[in-house]
């Protein structure tokens, strides 16, 4: 009886932890808030790429934000074009605005 009174409580125990916890999600569900959604930032070739006055890495962000990036080539390199999601934004100018509605890569 001791046996089975004990391994109630502990099966208790162990759920109310995960209630606590936030349950079994994987952690990167975690990490989000409710209205979040992840920037990524990546620079390719001679140059450099700085949103908020950083460089390439991914942040959490609030969705609905408004995002300035700007390309900066090395001396001798041009700058090509801004590529979003794997789509190529029309134009060519090394500053791009968008608002951020949802995950977003752009190299």
């Amino acid at each position: 009886m001791k046996r089975t009174i004990a391994k109630r409580f502990l099966s208790g125990a162990a759920a109310a932890l995960l209630l606590m916890t936030g349950g079994l999600m994987p952690v990167h569900a975690r990490d989000r808030g409710p209205e979040e959604v992840k920037l990524e930032l990546r620079s390719e070739g001679p140059g450099t790429v700085t949103w908020n006055g950083q460089g390439p890495g991914s942040w959490m962000r609030p969705k609905g934000e408004e995002v300035s990036l700007e390309a900066t080539p090395e001396a001798g390199a041009r700058f090509a074009g801004f590529e979003r999601n794997g789509q190529p934004v029309t134009g060519h100018e090394p500053r791009l605005t968008f608002t951020l509605n949802q995950d977003t890569l752009v190299r």
